[in-house]
């Protein structure tokens, strides 16, 4: 049995206990390990929601970070807190300085914690390629940009060499889980594309793609890229069976998906948990 535990989310599990925020994580368990896959916003809301949903942080053998926007790893304090040295899987360019330019001036988006501390405090691993975590899940590693429609969003920036540019965002990555039916693929803020991402996916396994779940980043996505996306899921991954989607899809793009797939896609709010034989 794996299950995955929607942990933070921007829409809350109605009439659950459940908080809500512009953040994401997961709780992730498998019969030989269980993730952390990101922290949500802020060490509070992380926190209550843990307690909520009965899970306890010495519980994980594993964090993982889907990239280093604050609304992923703003929960940190409270998993350093409660955690010794935890395993920490993240992408190399995770600790770039990262900005939004949705503000003026651009506005400090990145981790909440240095590299220097979060390296004392944890047993960091900085991998690109895909790593596996026990038999069941694998980090895909950093996401290559091959469709033509997934563009960078403009307004996502990163300090190099001394110059504010465009953000790449090369600390993208999602996990890739092995269920009996299939592959699912738990998205985290999915900045490199859903069908970039899910192209990754299927290099690591030849299995089938049977479910998506997390953060697609269709919110800022005008109506060219939607349509695209729409045209490739249903081209290309024909076999996925379940959409369950939140955090930066947005509804525009949720309705879309919904009325090209029905029933399949859902929402994934904060307090919900699903299962996989």
């Amino acid at each position: 049995m794996i299950s995955v535990t929607c942990v933070v989310a921007n829409e809350v599990a109605f009439g659950s206990s459940f908080r809500g925020e512009h953040g994401l994580a997961f709780f992730i368990q498998t019969p030989d390990a269980a993730v952390l896959f990101d922290t949500g916003q802020t060490p509070q809301l992380l926190a209550h929601n843990l307690e909520a949903a009965g899970i306890r942080l010495e519980q994980a053998t594993h964090l993982v970070l889907s990239h280093g926007h604050y609304d992923h790893t703003g929960g940190l304090p409270h998993v350093l807190a409660r955690m010794e040295r935890p395993v920490l899987i993240a992408a190399s360019a995770v600790f770039e300085t990262k900005l939004s330019a949705r503000h003026a001036p651009p506005k400090p988006i990145g981790m909440p914690l240095p590299r220097e501390e979060l390296a004392l405090r944890t047993r960091l691993t900085l991998r690109d390629e895909p790593t596996p975590i026990g038999r069941y899940i694998t980090v895909t590693g950093v996401i290559p940009r091959e469709s033509g429609f997934e563009t960078v969003d403009p307004k996502l920036l990163r300090e190099a060499g001394g110059r504010v540019e465009p953000d790449p965002l090369h600390d993208d990555q999602s996990l890739v889980l092995e269920t009996g039916k299939g592959l699912a693929a738990v998205l985290g803020c999915c900045h490199s594309g859903l069908i970039n991402t899910l192209r990754r996916v299927r290099r690591i396994s030849p299995r089938p793609i049977v479910a998506v779940l997390g953060g697609s980043h269709l919110q800022p996505a005008g109506n060219a890229q939607i349509t695209a996306t729409i045209e490739a899921l249903r081209t290309e991954f024909p076999s996925i069976e379940s959409f369950r989607l939140n955090h930066c899809t947005g509804w525009k793009a949720l309705m879309a998906l919904r009325e090209a797939f029905g029933d399949k896609v859902q929402p994934f709010a904060a307090g919900e948990k699903l299962e996989f034989i």
